[in-house]
């Protein structure tokens, strides 16, 4: 086995240098190499993963069982964009993962007679987590012991090791052989490196994270919904901290009655934690349905809709094994059963048209604009640019629409964008006078400075801060503002009156962004800075946040460094 492993994973390092040496020589379609690559890595980690549990006959099978729906789907996924190489969305390679490892338990309970057998599902994934992670720490330290062998011969002019790595495929092969060696070694100690370790290590947990849920949800009608759930970022920890609270539940319910803690302290945790998870998964979903109510459809909105209503199935599927009597751990490992299965299903329909984001955000988007929900200066066009074959369509049917009557703003905005992306040069003279005259300057009288400012910048920087502000707040004002304030006071300006600059800006989906300058000491040119803001939630009121700057002026306090207020918040400009 350990042989054969071995030179399993030898090939796999063969099979993906040959693949690297083709991308790089355009030898193949894009699309075709696109599924040869994603295709060969899941047939590959799936027949190191499951040769121990199964043989690897009965594993090259159910390897390629997996590899072929998950390189067939990411090619069909592909066709969103013109060009396959701007597939790159994190959503899509997370459901080619999800698709490519969660049949693993299915395929390994099916060889041994049952594939609902939940307990034979729950051993064998934490055993791959286990196994995989054991494979990663050995490669690791192998590499390690070759750099630390070729430092030590090279002390006597040896330089072996090094010629080796050299050589092209080496690397590859040698990964892949030394991974392949140490998943067969693994497998051998199933016994020794159970998941047992680990599972007691995640219950002593739940204790802790049903504490941290209860005072959330107690603080959370003290602080204010609309304050904290008004981020799309909200969402995504709340997610976070619902799948964390099923991973916990998992482990506290075990695979078995026999196995699960006997303890009344541990098994009332449980079941306190079970009761809890639906509460961020539907407040996630009030966050995103906050979002897309203000800002519309986007990507990473239907990604994080997707995962929300994962994490209330599970948190409904958890109530209902709580509330339906005796054995609620019984139906808990039912729940799981089930929504692993719906997981792989939604993985699979998320990369195909039924459930394509880009299409439903383009749409949505353009919609919104033709029935008046959505103005023109919350249009952003240069997303559409990048959501393929759908945003070009919308950019389209937004070009059909700057043809009626009334549209010559749209007109001008879509002729701005078509410069912008040919490259087309424009005067940027006209562009900085004009920006100097609709943008709000703190304090008042600085316009001097800003000027200053504004001519350090190239004209894509003026075209992206002159978007930001002819979009406009709820009281018609400009929803830009550029703040000159001594905000590094280590930093004494050179130029009488002239010091670090902050310009803050509210973004199409309402998120308050930031962009900062300084001027060295020497007084060379203007450079850019780092900024960070240190309350997450006001990203989603961005409106309110340059609403009340603009009415109280700025209230700089030190951080050390000294930050601007921003009503809970402050922005702090990074030296």
């Amino acid at each position: 086995m350990r042989l054969m492993m071995t030179g399993i994973g030898a090939l796999a390092g063969l099979c993906l240098y040959a693949l690297s040496e083709a991308w790089a020589d355009n030898a193949l379609p894009e699309r075709v190499m696109l599924f040869l690559t994603v295709g060969g890595l899941a047939f590959f980690a799936g027949l190191m993963v499951m040769a121990g549990p199964v043989g690897p006959r009965r594993a090259a099978l159910a390897a390629l069982g997996t590899a072929l729906p998950a390189g067939g789907l990411i090619v069909l996924s592909s066709l969103r964009y013109a060009d396959p190489g701007e597939l790159a969305g994190f959503s899509e390679a997370f459901a080619t993962l999800c698709l490519a490892t969660l049949p693993w338990p299915f395929w390994i309970a099916a060889f041994r007679g049952n594939w609902a057998d939940y307990a034979t599902h729950f051993r064998e994934s934490w055993s791959a987590v286990i196994r995989v992670a054991a494979g990663m720490v050995f490669t690791g330290l192998v590499w390690g012991i070759l750099f630390l062998s070729d430092q030590v011969l090279s002390l006597v002019g040896l330089d072996l090791v090094s010629r080796m790595i050299d050589l092209d495929p080496v690397p590859y092969v040698l990964t892949g052989a030394v991974t392949g060696l140490a998943m067969a070694v693994v497998a051998e100690l199933s016994d020794v490196l159970s998941p047992d370790l680990l599972i007691r290590l995640l219950r002593l947990l739940v204790p802790v994270v049903l504490a941290v849920m209860a005072l959330f949800l107690v603080a959370l009608p003290l602080r204010g919904f609309d304050t904290v759930l008004g981020g799309l970022s909200v969402a995504a920890t709340l997610l976070s901290m619902a799948g964390v609270a099923v991973t916990l539940v998992a482990a506290a319910c075990d695979a078995t009655e026999d196995q699960a803690p006997a303890h009344p302290a541990m098994e009332r945790a449980g079941q306190g934690l079970a009761a809890l998870v639906i509460l961020p998964a539907g407040l996630a979903i009030w966050a995103v349905a906050l979002r897309v109510a203000e800002a519309g459809w986007t990507p990473p909105r239907v990604a994080a809709a997707a995962v929300a209503v994962v994490a209330t199935g599970y948190g409904l599927g958890y109530l209902w094994a709580l509330v339906a009597g005796r054995g609620w751990r019984v139906r808990v490992r039912r729940v799981n059963l089930v929504m692993a299965l719906g997981v792989i299903g939604l993985s699979a329909l998320w990369l195909t048209p039924l459930l394509d984001a880009t299409a439903i955000s383009a749409r949505n988007q353009v919609a919104r604009y033709e029935d008046g929900r959505a103005t023109l200066d919350r249009l952003d066009l240069y997303a559409l640019d990048g959501w393929g074959v759908a945003g070009a369509a919308g950019l389209a049917r937004l070009a059909d629409i700057a043809k009626q009557p009334g549209q010559e703003a749209l007109a001008a905005r879509l002729r701005d964008r078509d410069s912008a992306v040919a490259g087309v040069s424009v005067p940027t003279e006209d562009r900085r006078a004009t920006l100097l005259g609709v943008m709000p300057v703190i304090p008042a009288g600085a316009e001097g400075d800003a000027a200053a400012v504004l001519a350090s910048l190239e004209d894509w920087d003026l075209r992206e801060w002159q978007d930001a502000c002819n979009r406009r707040l709820p009281d018609d004002r400009p929803a830009c503002a550029l703040v000159l304030a001594d905000f590094m006071t280590d930093w004494p300006p050179d130029a009488p009156g002239l010091a670090e600059a902050l310009f803050l800006y509210v973004g199409p989906d309402g998120w308050l962004g930031q962009q900062a300058l300084a001027r060295p000491r020497d007084g060379a040119e203007w450079q850019r800075k780092g900024t960070t803001i240190d309350d997450p939630a006001i990203g989603g009121g961005g409106a309110a946040a340059l609403a009340a700057l603009l009415d109280g002026g700025p209230v700089l306090e030190p951080a050390p460094l000294r930050r601007l207020r921003l009503g809970r918040a402050s922005v702090t400009i990074l030296p």
